[in-house]
């Protein structure tokens, strides 16, 4: 049997991660979460254009404008994510928006597998940039969900 490393560096976290399959960390400061929110808001007018109410960097089928914000978080989170991780490989970031109105909450999922599974684990590092309460949107997560579905979880839009 294959042993997967821990993700976590503290021992605490990665158990935490383990049983409920989410963790919660304080990833950024305040000047990095806004510097963050700086460099979203150069791009708002992209996102902006997108016709829905769940609006993500990828939706904006622009290939430059995708690895340009990618570059752009990573600049800022690569740092801080060593901290908290080990071994990690930060595959992909972008600007995720939620307008409000009927039919933009999004159901109970399990997100898309990334790598194997059986040998690795991926993770998807959520963080807000602005205050968020019941009205705008909080973000939820229901324990032990993430064992739900061990096989492969694609999405449906995606070659």
């Amino acid at each position: 049997m294959h042993t997967i490393k821990p993700l976590f560096k503290d021992s605490v976290l990665q158990k935490q991660f383990e049983i409920n399959g989410y963790a919660k960390i304080k990833l950024l400061d305040f000047e990095k979460a806004k510097q963050l929110y700086a460099t979203y808001l150069t791009y708002q007018k992209e996102h902006d254009a997108i016709d829905s109410l769940y609006k993500s960097t990828t939706h904006t089928n622009n290939p430059d404008l995708i690895l340009e914000i990618d570059r752009q978080i990573k600049s800022v989170l690569t740092t801080e994510l060593d901290k908290h991780f080990q071994d990690i490989e930060p595959m992909m970031c972008s600007y995720i928006t939620k307008q409000t109105g009927e039919g933009s909450e999004t159901r109970l999922h399990q997100d898309p597998t990334f790598v194997d599974e059986s040998k690795f684990v991926s993770a998807n590092v959520w963080v807000a940039l602005h205050d968020i309460n019941h009205q705008n949107g909080n973000l939820f997560f229901v324990r032990g969900t993430h064992q739900f579905m061990p096989s492969l979880r694609v999405t449906p839009n995606c070659p």
